[in-house]
């Protein structure tokens, strides 16, 4: 008879802690949870599209002094909406409850600052929070792109509610690391 191999503490902690955000609601913001998805809507105002084309390190070069976020969509430039109080308040929450969940373990907490790159899209995309499982892996030599996240929560809004449930789950999902969003 094979030994059976329980799983490692760590990742029975994440689960955990997956489960009792789940759980978690604010009676102020409207909450839909489906399946392995928790979304809260808070208001924020439309991303606007750049129209004009940048190759990708002449776009990392402007990330790197311009006081806005831009979301790079092979080659396509959105600035990404400022937030709102209320949206700053529920993910404010997020992460201090997700770092109280996953203190003491491998898991990584980051928040706005750091960009998910996803190769097959050629997409670099700034998610509310992320929780990677031990060391980050940085695409290259830019320690500011994030390849391997494995949860990511996005704090929704009405103008960008189809596209974040949409396309950009769909390029989250091509992610090997990624489990829950």
């Amino acid at each position: 008879m094979g030994a059976h191999r329980s799983p490692d503490l760590e990742t029975v902690a994440f689960h955990r802690s997956l489960a009792l955000l789940r759980s978690v609601t604010d009676n102020s913001f409207r909450a839909n949870y489906v399946k392995r998805l928790i979304v809260v809507f808070a208001q924020s105002s439309p991303p606007e599209v750049i129209t004009s084309r940048l190759t990708l390190d002449e776009y990392r070069a402007m990330e790197e002094t311009n006081p806005e976020r831009h979301e790079y969509r092979n080659g396509e430039i959105i600035t990404m909406s400022g937030g709102s109080e209320s949206h700053s308040a529920i993910a404010s929450n997020f992460l201090i409850y997700l770092g109280f969940l996953l203190r003491d373990t491998d898991f990584r907490l980051y928040n706005s600052d750091l960009r998910v790159w996803i190769p097959e899209y050629q997409c670099g995309t700034y998610t509310d929070l992320m929780v990677i499982n031990g060391e980050p892996e940085f695409n290259g030599d830019h320690n500011d792109e994030i390849l391997n996240p494995m949860l990511i929560v996005e704090v929704l809004s009405p103008s960008t509610e189809a596209y974040d449930r949409g396309d950009k789950f769909r390029k989250y999902r091509s992610l090997a690391s990624f489990i829950a969003y």
